[in-house]
């Protein structure tokens, strides 16, 4: 059975140069993933958010002139448990998983623009919000074979708990 859920995150964006972002420490529970050399994002409890973003801006903000912004709602995140992730990715997007066990990609999921954290068991898929419907229909639709359940929303949270960087 596929457990498919929607995952409340807190998904907070600092820009900023590169020196500053490899500061960053990951919040409670959560990660720090980098998408670009001059953008990372905080992901993290949504209870959180508020802090997170609040804090994230003193520091990108108050060092070198860069910014945090808050992107939470801006995106839908839809995880998975239960079938091996990385079959369930190789039925949704194209772009190569890295075998690490924990990974951050960035790729097109069945078509969008998107990004993925695979946690051990656990992959969150997150896509811009106004799509998130179309990503949850089509892991319904191409995994049918693996009995794909849509359980309630629940936090975010890493498979070991602790903070890391991706």
């Amino acid at each position: 059975m596929l457990d498919v859920f929607a995952t409340e995150a807190a998904l907070i964006a600092c820009h900023a140069d590169q020196a500053v972002l490899d500061a960053l420490t990951a919040p409670p529970g959560g990660l720090v993933a980098r998408i670009a050399p001059d953008e990372a994002w905080l992901i993290g409890a949504r209870a959180s958010r508020t802090a997170l973003a609040r804090d994230a801006d003193a520091l990108v903000g108050g060092v070198a002139a860069g910014v945090a912004v808050d992107q939470t709602d801006g995106w839908a995140i839809w995880s998975i448990r239960g079938a091996p992730p990385r079959v369930v990715l190789g039925r949704l997007m194209i772009a190569r998983i890295p075998a690490a066990a924990t990974a951050f990609v960035q790729g097109a999921i069945t078509g969008v623009p998107g990004k993925v954290l695979l946690d051990g068991a656990v992959a969150h898929l997150m896509v811009p919000a106004p799509v998130g419907h179309h990503l949850r229909d089509r892991i319904v639709e191409v995994c049918r074979d693996l009995g794909p359940a849509i359980g309630s929303p629940r936090p975010f949270v890493l498979s070991t708990g602790a903070s890391r960087r991706c």
